[in-house]
């Protein structure tokens, strides 16, 4: 149970719900690829040479001395040159990769601190390998290094969610670095949004979003339209567009990736009928006619 949480008159604990170990699939997804590609150039650098050195083609190193220069250590951005040209091939692609791949994920997941993610460890991986390591070639090892960690904080963040539900409330919780809590009261929820990916059916998890009558718990896509014709100086054009609301909710404000998401989604609906005004109403007319009766 969430800590310093108190319960009101009357109420109690129906169940508490943690994610499925693989409800941040997508996260530890990235974080592995960035491992294997981190960990495959190098065990494959002489076969990736032999593609490069003997066409002549040019890899620019310049990305590695623009990060130094960067951070404040310009006078070391000469650093590579002609005489290892070569042996930075496979951190220069490395890097490219990383910065390729971080704005990729960035753009499908809308979430552009994963760029900001990447940047910052191609800048830790290059500053490590050129100084400490003194080897060019352990840049793409120690940015394995730092996927492993990335792939760590993940099964962390995962342990910070918590979902407690009562009698009359869901309490979604993430306590992690910084706190985020959102409290529901069933009375106030008007549905209950299931939501499953592939892996979810497989694996029998999934996401639960509850949507209030004042329409918390929506979020609205915009999709739109447009034709236009012009011959000689004379043009017409014509657009139209459609907002749909969707539910959706951050991982800490819906009950994210629970497992076994059907049978709790028919739990809470049980609750939230509980709660209803109807059935408040319904209870205080057969408290009524009881009392009369008697």
């Amino acid at each position: 149970m969430p800590q310093h949480l108190p319960l009101l008159q009357n109420e109690t604990i129906e169940f508490e719900l943690t994610p499925h170990l693989l409800a941040f699939y997508q996260h530890f997804l990235i974080w592995l690829v960035l491992i294997i590609v981190s960990l495959t150039l190098p065990a494959f650098s002489s076969t990736v040479i032999k593609i490069f050195v003997p066409k002549n083609i040019n890899i620019p190193t310049t990305l590695i001395n623009t990060l130094l220069g960067g951070v404040g250590l310009s006078k070391y951005s000469g650093i590579l040159n002609a005489t290892n040209a070569e042996q930075a091939i496979i951190p220069s692609l490395w890097l490219y990769f990383l910065i390729i791949f971080g704005a990729g994920v960035s753009v499908l997941t809308i979430d552009f601190k994963w760029l900001l993610k990447f940047f910052v460890i191609a800048a830790i991986s290059s500053l490590l390998g050129v100084f400490l390591f003194r080897s060019l070639p352990t840049i793409p090892l120690t940015g394995a290094l730092l996927g492993l960690l990335g792939f760590a904080s993940v099964e962390l963040m995962r342990r910070t969610h918590s979902f407690v539900v009562t009698n009359f409330r869901l309490i979604l919780q993430s306590n992690g670095l910084s706190l985020s809590r959102r409290e529901l009261f069933f009375s106030k929820i008007s549905d209950m949004a299931v939501e499953q990916s592939l892996v979810g059916k497989i694996f029998n998890f999934g996401t639960l979003i509850p949507v209030t009558n004042s329409g918390l718990g929506l979020g609205d896509d915009f999709a739109m339209a447009s034709a236009s014709y012009q011959s000689g100086n004379v043009g017409v054009g014509i657009a139209g567009g459609k907002m749909v609301s969707t539910p959706r909710g951050r991982s800490s404000q819906v009950l994210f990736g629970v497992p076994d998401p059907l049978t709790i989604q028919t739990r809470l609906t049980e609750l939230i009928q509980a709660n209803s005004e109807v059935n408040h109403l319904q209870n205080i007319e057969n408290t009524l006619n009881k009392d009369s009766h008697e």
